[in-house]
């Protein structure tokens, strides 16, 4: 049975923030990788992705209790392991979970942000987009044309099928290593190249994907990310 998960359904809720441009670092500064402090703080966004891809898309699911998150972003030895603290319980709000366009999806995920340690800065998530493992023979990204979905429904659809028609593209180098390495065991993957930053964190099937998915742990794919390091504003200072 094809899981409907990882393929249409996770396909239209693949976001690409539109209207927002990274800045373009200097061609002659070289990639480092994130500080501990910034690979918190992408955690942190990621969980709060998923939760929200999770709450509001339908994740394959109807009128069905949401599964715990950190079997989701988290690879299944990690997932079992019971650490002290937030983590350890955390799971997503008990609410029905309905299906929902892209533009109630997108709102939440473009206030990604995080602090730089000395908090004068801030790590402002500039574009998310859904790289998917099962429905292509190699791993694509998926794009969304937003104007189709201002223009309505119908927009992109096969008058048949009724399935909106997504653009995909290949894995950059960037994103094909880091897919590579957290299928190998790696979690979280990031480089930073001076103000602009960018990270591939996994999505999994967890015990409650069971019923579409044939095993736990599987990896269905992963959201990349690119943020940009931004000033503060004077009157977010010392928030």
């Amino acid at each position: 049975m094809k899981c409907p998960l990882m393929s249409v359904k996770l396909a239209g809720v693949a976001v690409a923030l539109s209207g927002l441009v990274l800045a373009a670092p200097a061609a002659d500064v070289p990639a480092g990788e994130a500080t501990k402090h910034e690979m918190e703080g992408l955690t942190q966004i990621h969980y709060t992705a998923v939760e929200v891809f999770v709450g509001r898309s339908g994740f394959g699911f109807e009128r069905m209790p949401p599964p715990p998150l950190v079997s989701i972003v988290k690879p299944k030895s990690l997932a079992e392991k019971k650490p002290e603290g937030k983590d350890a319980e955390e799971k997503l709000p008990k609410r029905e979970v309905k299906h929902a366009g892209l533009e109630k999806l997108a709102a939440p995920l473009t206030r990604g942000r995080f602090l730089t340690a000395d908090k004068t800065e801030q790590w402002v998530v500039r574009e998310l987009l859904l790289i998917g493992l099962d429905k292509h023979p190699e791993p694509v990204v998926y794009l969304v044309d937003p104007a189709a979905e201002e223009e309505g429904p119908a927009k992109g659809r096969d008058a048949k099928t009724k399935k909106k028609e997504v653009k995909t593209r290949k894995l950059d180098a960037f994103e094909s290593e880091s897919v590579k390495v957290i299928q190998g065991g790696g979690e979280l993957q990031a480089e930073r190249k001076g103000k602009a930053m960018r990270a591939v964190a996994a999505i999994y099937a967890g015990e409650f994907c069971l019923k579409c998915h044939e095993h736990e742990g599987q990896m269905l794919g992963a959201f990349a990310y690119r943020l940009e390091r931004v000033a503060l504003k004077p009157e977010e200072r010392g928030k």
